[in-house]
């Protein structure tokens, strides 16, 4: 039924998989997103304050440790979290919007690029150059957020 057989040829749909996503998400980064749409400072400063100041201790054969910071990542199950998350993955969605020219849908009404749900992610890749950008935009991104693509779980699909 497609009339163009040959027009996804070179396309292809990712799904990324952050290893430990949650755990990883570089409060610094985080900060940056806060002030870069504009939230107040004192609401930036609760955010972090929540954020940041949590620690750890570790329970081996019946006795605790002692307390350490903990100085990366969003705590699951704090309500605050999956929206924080959404923060940080926005650049991303942002730029890949703007740089990839994507696959359109079979009826022409819709530019495919990114999906975000939480920390699961597909993105849609139309050519080499849309390749060759989208990895340059994940290695930078990596840098930026602390978080990583694990290539065990990611799989490409043609």
């Amino acid at each position: 039924m497609n009339q163009h057989p040959d027009k996804f040829q070179n396309s292809f749909i990712l799904q990324l998989d952050f290893q430990k996503a949650f755990d990883r998400v570089s409060h610094q980064f985080l900060k940056q997103q806060l002030k870069l749409i504009a939230i107040p400072d004192k609401i930036i400063n609760a955010i972090m304050l929540i954020v940041t100041q949590q620690q750890g201790q570790i329970f081996i054969n019946n006795f605790l440790g002692m307390p350490f910071p903990i100085t990366q990542g969003l705590r699951q199950g704090d309500p605050m979290s999956p929206l924080l998350f959404a923060l940080v993955m926005d650049p991303l969605n942002r730029t890949v919007s703007t740089l990839l020219k994507g696959i359109n849908t079979q009826d022409g009404m819709i530019r495919l690029k990114m999906i975000l749900m939480a920390d699961d992610v597909i993105a849609t890749v139309n050519d080499e150059e849309d390749a060759t950008i989208f990895q340059s935009l994940i290695k930078e991104f990596e840098q930026l957020s602390n978080l990583k693509l694990n290539p065990t779980k990611s799989v490409a699909y043609d």
